[in-house]
């Protein structure tokens, strides 16, 4: 993610409503997650997701970004 810009694909993991999901569907205008925590499917919106996800990078060096186990405690 850069600038204001969300790259969604499956495979792609961001940070949703607190949750760690994981993008398993995607058709342009719906995407379906998988909740981490839970191993449930959810359909949103393609916006819904994109104006509330935030980018996890599991290979960041940043001390400032906290991981993800940190994040989702």
């Amino acid at each position: 993610m850069s600038d204001g810009s969300v790259t969604l694909a499956v495979g792609s993991r961001r940070l949703y409503d607190g949750d760690l999901v994981e993008v398993t569907e995607f058709d342009g205008a719906q995407v379906t997650v998988r909740v981490e925590r839970t191993n449930r499917f959810r359909t949103l919106g393609v916006g819904r997701l994109v104006t509330a996800c935030k980018t996890v990078d599991l290979s960041t060096e940043d001390d400032d970004v906290p991981m993800v186990g940190t994040a989702l405690a």
